[in-house]
């Protein structure tokens, strides 16, 4: 049975793969939390958001056993001060343990929905809930992609447009 998709508040995590940064920020106890994930490269961390795996259920209304999951997941991360957002992938990592209620996303994620260096250092909490995957991609981390996305969507268009003028 599909429950509802709905809207979820978690604690914010930066995510690190220098194991080195972790124990500075664990030493000097201020500052965003780091979460270290050593599974993935740098490159990728920039369209991923790491949550724990009980998430995917209250996202997403299924399982992500039930084997119902095509593709990667989409989620919609908010910061709740000034409704900005980006999109990014859900994942789950192994290294990750011993935490509950969170979200790991990359620095540029974080920059991307806070107006102010003041507000990057303080926020501490996020809304998650299901994401749009056009959204994803319109606004993809990879330039490469984006551009990809923009021009075949200008070309289809474009297609439809001269489809319509040559019908009339």
């Amino acid at each position: 049975m599909k429950k509802n998709n709905l809207t979820i508040e978690r604690v914010l995590y930066q995510t690190t793969s220098n194991e080195k940064v972790k124990e500075r920020q664990d030493n000097e106890k201020h500052g965003r939390p780091f979460i270290c994930i050593r599974d993935y490269s740098p490159i990728e961390y920039e369209e991923l958001a790491f949550m724990q795996p009980s998430d995917f259920q209250l996202i997403f209304g299924v399982k992500d056993s039930e084997g119902k999951r095509k593709g990667s997941q989409i989620v919609k991360i908010t910061n709740p001060n000034n409704g900005k957002s980006v999109h990014r992938q859900y994942r789950t990592s192994y290294e990750i343990r011993d935490l509950h209620d969170y979200v790991s996303i990359s620095y540029t994620a974080i920059k991307n929905i806070v107006n102010s260096k003041d507000e990057f250092d303080n926020l501490r909490s996020v809304y998650i809930s299901k994401g749009n995957r056009l959204c994803y991609y319109l606004s993809h981390p990879n330039y490469a992609v984006r551009i990809s996305i923009w021009l075949g969507s200008i070309s289809v268009l474009l297609g439809i447009l001269s489809l319509i003028i040559s019908l009339l």
